[in-house]
């Protein structure tokens, strides 16, 4: 009886491991989560703050006119458009 209950009290803290890993998994995905989150909050203000990339200037002809214009896709990419 006493082999049986020692047995017993050994599986027990034993699968505390057990049953805490995915409770220790699905924290550490949050915390991966909001880190994610807060990177890009980060990089939307650090984006406000900067320098604007086009400058427009009031001009009194009725036309635009397009010096050295790259255009790049989202993974820094650029495009190219044949007309």
């Amino acid at each position: 009886m006493q082999t049986a209950s020692a047995f017993n009290s050994v599986q027990a803290a034993l699968s505390y491991f057990i049953n805490a890993y995915r409770q220790l998994a699905e924290w550490r995905a949050v915390i991966a989560r909001l880190e994610g989150f807060n990177l890009a909050v980060e990089k939307g203000w650090s984006a406000v703050r900067a320098e604007p990339a086009i400058q427009v200037r009031p001009q009194d002809q009725e036309w635009v006119k397009l010096d050295d214009l790259l255009v790049c896709l989202p993974q820094k990419q650029a495009a190219c458009c044949r007309a």
